[in-house]
């Protein structure tokens, strides 16, 4: 019986002065699903250990751990920080629909924004520059303008 070869992957950190290194286990992606909190450079990364997907903050020096929690998606695509530091927007796969779940830098869900929707749902996610929208693209074309204050839609 052979492993599974996803069960295998990690990231590793080195720190270039002390030679010291930090892995993480499970990656979800290889070059998406991870990035660094504005301000503070905490890095969040997608991670997938068996079956849930789950969000880890790590320190921005020395990269150890700072929290870690699962999401409630079926299968999570990717997460983008707000450019106030404030949100972590992560959105699940396109053949859930059209879902996208907003988390505090702490990692308390506070607002879920999903509709039901024709297709596929949501290709992709970013934030106006000044943080004040956050846009959603689907795969039908169409794109969704929510508040940053109410994570409702706009337009």
């Amino acid at each position: 019986m052979e492993a599974d070869p996803r069960s295998q992957l990690k990231v590793t950190v080195w720190n270039l002065i002390t030679s010291k290194h930090i892995e993480i286990a499970h990656p979800k992606f290889s070059t998406k699903g991870f990035g660094y909190r504005p301000y503070t450079s905490h890095f969040a990364i997608l991670t997938r250990s068996a079956t849930h997907d789950v969000v880890s903050i790590h320190q921005n020096t020395t990269y150890r751990t700072s929290s870690t929690f699962t999401l409630p998606t079926l299968d999570a695509q990717g997460l983008k920080w707000s450019p106030c530091g404030r949100w972590l927007a992560v959105w699940d796969s396109a053949t859930v629909g059209y879902r996208v779940l907003v988390y505090t830098a702490d990692g308390h869900l506070y607002r879920t924004h999903e509709k039901p929707c024709e297709g596929l749902g949501v290709k992709t996610v970013e934030w106006s520059p000044a943080g004040d929208f956050l846009t959603i693209g689907s795969y039908d074309g169409k794109m969704c303008f929510l508040s940053n204050y109410t994570f409702s839609p706009v337009c």
